[in-house]
């Protein structure tokens, strides 16, 4: 009985190792891949004035970073034996950091392009002029400084012990709290009332224009026709995020709560 459970355990470790590297593999390919296609098209003459595209930019900038060093880096401790990050300190601590830091500040982004669609469909001038690139330029700033400063506590309490994790304890469950609930839960709920009010804005919009009487110009159809496509980018772009945050962040919270808790093989399975 004992054998058959060896055997099968076996079997599934290796299938589960066949299959995490194959999607390594794949991700590392079309990640980037996908973000450097989303620069290309956001740097494009007709959207380098729009606020909101100059935010997608930046979402793919830190993706495109958190992909390419992350990911390069745990592909080539897992499967390469260049083991780095769990045999250097500081490697560890700087590796822990960046990742924290970049993941926060791209999640906020998405929220950031969320809000200035909310704001330039408003029916408020005031609200509206939050879409100026002026604006997105100062904003983008304070989010990339804050990003980095609220996550330094990656830097101070990530350690070999003997593999690169979070000091257990307190700051275990502060980093898993940190991960769920300022990273996840709350810029994606913003996201998700921002993106449905955006969407009561463009119904109001719609109503607006329709009643209008004076034919638009062709500039100002194409505008309009930008000014959609970003929209409809937007809610899809907020859609996949949370998405994609629910499992990654059940994964990490496991992941960091029980790090140092001791595990029978079948618990792995």
């Amino acid at each position: 009985m004992s054998s058959n459970m060896s055997s099968a355990e076996e079997y599934l470790r290796r299938t589960t190792d066949w299959m995490t590297t194959i999607s390594l593999f794949a991700l590392l390919f079309i990640g980037p891949f996908g973000c450097l296609c989303n620069i290309l098209i956001f740097t494009s003459k007709q959207l380098t004035k729009s606020s909101c595209a100059f935010y997608f930019r930046c979402t793919a900038i830190f993706e495109f970073c958190i992909l390419c060093f992350g990911g390069i880096s745990r592909l080539a401790s897992e499967h390469f034996g260049k083991n780095l990050l769990n045999e250097n300190q500081i490697y560890c601590k700087f590796r822990s950091y960046l990742i924290t830091a970049m993941g926060t500040i791209a999640t906020y982004f998405i929220l950031l392009a969320a809000v200035d669609r909310c704001m330039i469909t408003s029916v408020h001038i005031r609200y509206r002029a939050f879409g100026q690139i002026k604006i997105a330029y100062r904003m983008s700033l304070g989010i990339i400084l804050i990003g980095m400063i609220v996550t330094i506590h990656a830097y101070v309490y990530f350690d070999l012990r003997p593999l690169c994790t979070p000091q257990p304890g307190v700051y275990s469950i502060f980093y898993s709290v940190y991960i769920t609930v300022l990273a996840s839960i709350l810029p994606d709920g913003l996201i998700l009332i921002f993106t449905l009010w955006t969407l009561i804005n463009a119904q109001h919009v719609r109503k607006r224009l329709s009643t209008t009487q004076l034919a638009n110009t062709r500039q100002q159809r194409h505008v309009q026709k930008t000014e959609a496509h970003l929209l409809i980018m937007m809610i899809s772009q907020a859609l996949i995020t949370v998405l994609l945050d629910i499992p990654r962040v059940s994964c990490y919270s496991y992941y960091f709560l029980t790090a140092n808790t001791p595990k029978i093989t079948s618990y792995y399975i």
